[in-house]
């Protein structure tokens, strides 16, 4: 069976939410607290190319849509280049 990897901050969050007090115990002001907390950890993001698009709806008006993508590393670049 395969295995699945996860980013390391998935293991950490559900470990600090599997004891007790759930969240469902704490209400909805407790529960946004430790959330938040959470959240508010910095991340490590990779470089990426973004870009910036609106998309017309006829009743609605319009949305932006971003449009992401990893920074390839030189070696991935190289590779990609030479195969």
């Amino acid at each position: 069976m395969s295995r699945h990897i996860l980013e390391p901050a998935a293991p950490e969050i559900a470990d600090a939410t599997s004891k007790p007090p759930f969240l469902y115990e704490l209400g909805p002001e407790g529960a946004h607290k430790v959330l938040d907390d959470i959240r508010a950890t910095p991340v490590d993001k990779p470089l990426c190319d973004e870009i910036h698009r609106e998309i017309h709806c006829r009743k609605e008006g319009s949305a932006p849509v971003p449009h992401r993508w990893p920074i390839p590393s030189q070696s991935q670049f190289a590779e990609r280049r030479f195969t």
